[in-house]
């Protein structure tokens, strides 16, 4: 629900249904979901232009999906960051981001 309410603009919403889903996420021990639901609450902030709040959810989602191994949802986060980068002309952290995504993309083949 609360995705379908960010791509419609409905930001408070969309916030609401998401904390929803991330408490119910801590509330039943699910990491990787938690993971998940931090990072579409990451993208939340960045399509509203809340910089420091999508940069700090990006930096815990990074970590979450480390602690739990998926090195997909890694590459997500980073790049999910160098995208927040990239709107704010901050381009040597972009293409800082965008390696370490790569990085992780590389990994995942390697493991394939």
């Amino acid at each position: 629900m609360g995705l379908a309410q960010r791509a419609l603009g409905e930001w408070e919403n969309a916030e609401r249904h998401l904390r929803a889903a991330l408490e119910l996420a801590t509330e039943t021990s699910d990491a990787h979901q938690e993971a998940s639901v931090l990072n579409a609450l990451g993208m939340l902030y960045r399509l509203q232009g809340l910089w420091g709040e999508g940069e700090m959810v990006y930096c815990e989602v990074q970590l979450r999906f480390h602690d739990v191994g998926d090195f997909y949802g890694e590459s997500q986060a980073w790049s999910n960051l160098g995208s927040l980068y990239l709107q704010r002309d901050r381009w040597t952290d972009a293409i800082a981001c965008y390696k370490k995504s790569l990085d992780f993309v590389r990994a995942l083949s390697d493991r394939v």
